[in-house]
C-alpha cells in the first residue's frame, strides 16, 4: 500500500467494559489514498470548515461544550444515526490523532493488542480508555497514537516517521488532546471557562459569579500548569490541525475556545507582562511565511520538556519553512550539539539572516559552538524582540560560509569591528519582588559608573518638578527592568554608551555583522577565532551608521570565524 499508516481500532466499542476488563483493541496498516478524493480540499479550504457532515458535527459539538451547563448531558462526537459513508473518507474508516504526555517510569499495565498482551503506561491506558467512550469511536473512528503505531524499538521507522508527524496530523479528522484524570480544581477551571465563553469579555475578576469569584483564577493556572502544556511535541500537534481539536481531562472535554479565554482571563488575573505558554500553543499556526513565526516556535521550543532533547528540534519540523524543513534528516543515533547545529545551518543558510545566532552565546559544554543556541536552556533576554526592528548593518544579506575541521563546524561571517569595550558595570542579581526595588538596587550597585565623565548617580535628580501619576512610574520602571535584565551597562574606547549581556568583560569587541539587526559582542579565543557573548544595544550604532563609516574609511570591513 502506498502513503500507509498503521492505526487503533478499538474491537466491539458498544460493549459496556469496566475498569477491570482489559482494553482491547487491533493496529491496522491503511493507506491515505484509499477513497480519498484529491480535488476535496481545493473545492473547500479548510479555513471555511463546511466540507463535510463532519464539521458541522463539530461545530455542534464545541457550542455544546462550550454554553453546556456541567449539571447536563453535553454532546460530543459524531451522530450515532449518521451512516459513516457520508462521514468517512477511506474506505477502511477515518482516524484521529491523539496528542498527550509520554512520561517517563511510572505506573506500568496491560492492554490487549492484536489478541495478545501488551504492557503500556498507565497514562496511554486511561486516555485509551477515554477514546473507547466518544461517540464517534462506536462508528467505527481509528486513533493514530505514536507510542503504538510507531514501532519505537526501530530507530529507522522512527527516523523516517519523525519526519512524517506533521502530515499525519494535519491529514486526521481531530486531535484529541488527553491532559489526564481530573484533578480537584478541574472542575472549577471548566466552569469558569464555560462562563467567560458566555461572556468572553469578562476581564474583571470582581464580575465572576460569586461561587467562582475565589477560586476561578486559582483553579484555571492550576489547569495551565498541568505537564501536559509543557511537552515539546504537542507544539507541531496542536498547530498542524486546527480541523478540530478535543480537549479531555478525565471525563472533563474542552475546545481550543474555552483554553483561549481562560488563558486570556488568567493573564489579565496576574497582570502578565507576556502571553502565557499556553495561549502561544493555542493559537500557533502552522504558516511559517508570517513574520516573526520562527522566532515565537523556537522561543516556545526552548520552554518545553522533552525527555530527548533532540525532540526539541524532530518536534517541530512541520511547521518550519520547507527550504528550513528540507535541509534537516531526523537521525536519532546523532548528538544533540548536532541535530541542534544542522537546524542552525538549515536556519542561516535558508534566511541568510544571522539574528538567530544572539541565542547562542559562551557555551556550558566546550565543544558546543557559540553561534549555535542551545534550546536545552533557558534565555531570560526578552529585550531582543524589541531589537528585530533595528538595521544595524543596514539591509545587507548575510555573508557567511560554514567551516567544517576536525569534527567542529564554525560560521565565518563578513562584518565590521566597530569598537573594544571599555567598561562594564556591576551586575547585581536583581531578584527582589517590585520592579521599583530591582531599579533601585541597580542605581545602587552602579552608582560610581562613569558615563561621559560624570557618574551615574549623577542622572538622576533628586526630586522632581511635578508629580507623576504612578500607573506611569510603575509602566517605566517595568520597560527599564525588561531591559536590564540579566544585561550591563557598558562604555567603549571610543566613547559609545550601550547594554550588553552580563558576562561581558574587557577584551571583548562590538562587532557589526552583515545580515544582523544589531551589534553583536564577540570575544576573541585564539588566533582568528571568536566567541559569541551575545547581542547589545549600543546607542549610535543601531541603524546602519556603520554603512556611512565604512563609506568614510572609519572602519573596514573584515571576516570573523564564529566557533
Amino acid at each position: 500500500m502506498k502513503n500507509e499508516i498503521r492505526v487503533v481500532r478499538f474491537l466491539d466499542p458498544s460493549n459496556q467494559v469496566s475498569r477491570r476488563d482489559f482494553v482491547q483493541c487491533s493496529i491496522e496498516n491503511v493507506s491515505l489514498d484509499s477513497s480519498f478524493d484529491p480535488d476535496l480540499h481545493q473545492k473547500y479550504p479548510q479555513n471555511q470548515r463546511v466540507w463535510d457532515a463532519f464539521t458541522k458535527d463539530v461545530d455542534l459539538r464545541d457550542t455544546t461544550l462550550e454554553q453546556a451547563t456541567l449539571d447536563k448531558t453535553t454532546y460530543l462526537g459524531l451522530s450515532q444515526e449518521r451512516d459513516r459513508s457520508g462521514t468517512f473518507r477511506h474506505t477502511w474508516g477515518d482516524f484521529e490523532a491523539l496528542s498527550y504526555t509520554w512520561g517517563e517510569g511510572g505506573e506500568r499495565t496491560k492492554i490487549i493488542v492484536n489478541e495478545s498482551y501488551r504492557e503500556v503506561s498507565a497514562n496511554i491506558e486511561k486516555a485509551l480508555r477515554a477514546l473507547r467512550d466518544l461517540k464517534e469511536t462506536g462508528l467505527g473512528m481509528c486513533y493514530w497514537i505514536d507510542s503504538l503505531c510507531i514501532d519505537q524499538e526501530n530507530e529507522t521507522e522512527r527516523n523516517k516517521q519523525v519526519k512524517r508527524m506533521n502530515y499525519i496530523y494535519g491529514r486526521a479528522r481531530a486531535v484529541i488532546v488527553w491532559l489526564g484524570q481530573e484533578e480537584e480544581m478541574d472542575m472549577v477551571a471548566a466552569k469558569t471557562m464555560r462562563h467567560l465563553c458566555r461572556n468572553p469579555y469578562v476581564e474583571n475578576p470582581l464580575r465572576l459569579p460569586a461561587d467562582l469569584l475565589l477560586n476561578g483564577w486559582p483553579a484555571l493556572y492550576a489547569f495551565m500548569q498541568k505537564p501536559y502544556w509543557s511537552r515539546s511535541w504537542i507544539i507541531q500537534e496542536l498547530a498542524m490541525n486546527h480541523n478540530s481539536t478535543l480537549i479531555l481531562c478525565g471525563k472533563l472535554k474542552f475546545t481550543r475556545r474555552m483554553i483561549r479565554l481562560g488563558v486570556i482571563y488568567l493573564q489579565e488575573c496576574l497582570q502578565a507582562s507576556e502571553d502565557l505558554r499556553t495561549y502561544r500553543l493555542i493559537n500557533l499556526t502552522c504558516n511559517p511565511n508570517v513574520e516573526g513565526s520562527l522566532d515565537r516556535l523556537l522561543n516556545i521550543v526552548r520552554q518545553a520538556d522533552a525527555t530527548d532533547k533532540k525532540d526539541k528540534v524532530y518536534g517541530i519540523l512541520g511547521l518550519l519553512d520547507p527550504a528550513i524543513f528540507k535541509g534537516i534528516t531526523a537521525d536519532y543515533a546523532l548528538r544533540e550539539r548536532d541535530v541542534y547545529t544542522k537546524l542552525m545551518i538549515s536556519i542561516v543558510t535558508t534566511k541568510k539572516r544571522l539574528e538567530q545566532i544572539v541565542f547562542g552565546g559562551i557555551p556550558a559544554v566546550e565543544s558546543w559552538p557559540s553561534w549555535v543556541p542551545d534550546w536545552r536552556l533557558p534565555f531570560e533576554r526578552n529585550h531582543v524582540r524589541y531589537l528585530r526592528s533595528r538595521r544595524a548593518s543596514g539591509n545587507e544579506p548575510a555573508k557567511f560560509e560554514i567551516v567544517e575541521k576536525k569534527k567542529n563546524i564554525s560560521l565565518l561571517v563578513e562584518g565590521s569591528n566597530s569598537t573594544n569595550l571599555g567598561s562594564s558595570s556591576t551586575k547585581p542579581e536583581l531578584s527582589e519582588p517590585t520592579y521599583f526595588q530591582k531599579f533601585q538596587k541597580f542605581r545602587e550597585y552602579n552608582e560610581k559608573f562613569r558615563i561621559g565623565g560624570q557618574s551615574l548617580r549623577d542622572f538622576f535628580p533628586q526630586s522632581c518638578e511635578k508629580s507623576i501619576g504612578f500607573g506611569k512610574i510603575t509602566q517605566c520602571l517595568r520597560l527599564a527592568m525588561l531591559s536590564l535584565n540579566q544585561r550591563a551597562l557598558i562604555t567603549t574606547r571610543t566613547g559609545y554608551l550601550g547594554l550588553a549581556p552580563n558576562n561581558v568583560r574587557s577584551g571583548d569587541i562590538v562587532a557589526i555583522l552583515l545580515g544582523c539587526n544589531f551589534p553583536m559582542i564577540l570575544r576573541p579565543c585564539t588566533k582568528d577565532l571568536y566567541h559569541v557573548v551575545g547581542e547589545c544595544y549600543v546607542h549610535g550604532l543601531m541603524d546602519g551608521e556603520i554603512l556611512r563609516q565604512k563609506d568614510e574609511g572609519i572602519v573596514l570591513e573584515r571576516n570573523f570565524v564564529l566557533s
